[in-house]
């Protein structure tokens, strides 16, 4: 975002939210205070009081992720469906049937899209495919752990995992190897990461790039475009993963 802003006249601010607070509260203060030019959001929920709110106000934003409204607003978003079908279908083509995925928190449409596109694949080849209980990608390790290890105490545990973050994935990996598992002999794991580190801590992850580069420029420029241009379409754009070029 930063380096898309370079030679502009705007600069990035980062308003501090916490978990426990409303997202209301940063957003209507920004607006009413007139404080920065436009917004750029995430963690976007299928029908976001904070877009709603931005879109009636007539106030410059984009989103990093889609909401049910996103045809009528800026965004950037990674096709998260496309990698749940990708992943599947890699776990599937080195002969695992039972598939478990660590989700993203289920509130948010990306995590929707990412379970949809592995169950429509899972069934289309035959295997299994469930979400793992009591934990998403978002939680610490320690919960996390609670949450994987038993699934590995049943009779036919998992033999292919699905991460969708980089502390996951290795979190995930860890635990099962502790039970006396193996990579790439016993069970499989595909992951998405941002940042290239998955394989140097496993050479045998299969691993799904998401460009976050890509993305922090597009939303740089789209928010410009938003607030220079409010009576132009809305940029929007949506990263599909190749998967030839990935696993």
């Amino acid at each position: 975002v930063t380096s898309a802003l370079r030679g502009t006249p705007y600069h990035m601010i980062i308003p501090p939210y916490f978990p426990d607070e409303d997202p209301m509260v940063p957003i209507r203060y920004i607006v009413e205070t007139g404080s920065a030019d436009g917004l750029i959001i995430n963690q976007i929920e299928p029908d976001d009081p904070r877009v709603r709110y931005l879109m009636e106000h007539k106030f410059p934003f984009v989103t990093h992720g889609r909401t049910h409204m996103c045809d009528q607003h800026a965004y950037f978003d990674y096709d998260n469906t496309a990698f749940g079908t990708l992943a599947v279908r890699a776990l599937a083509r080195r002969g695992r049937k039972r598939i478990a995925m660590l989700a993203p928190p289920i509130s948010q449409p990306y995590a929707q899209s990412m379970i949809a596109g592995a169950k429509a694949a899972a069934t289309e080849l035959g295997v299994s495919f469930t979400t793992i209980k009591g934990a998403d990608a978002h939680c610490d390790n320690p919960v996390i752990e609670e949450a994987i290890v038993p699934i590995y105490h049943r009779p036919e545990p998992p033999d292919g995992l699905i991460a969708t973050s980089i502390g996951g994935c290795v979190t995930m990996i860890s635990a099962v190897e502790e039970l006396g598992l193996t990579l790439g002999q016993d069970f499989d794991m595909v992951a998405k990461e941002a940042i290239t580190f998955l394989r140097r801590f496993r050479s045998d992850i299969m691993v799904v790039n998401e460009d976050i580069d890509l993305a922090g420029t597009f939303l740089a420029r789209a928010l410009m475009h938003r607030i220079s241009s409010p009576d132009e379409p809305p940029m929007q754009q949506l990263d599909v993963p190749n998967p030839d070029a990935t696993l």
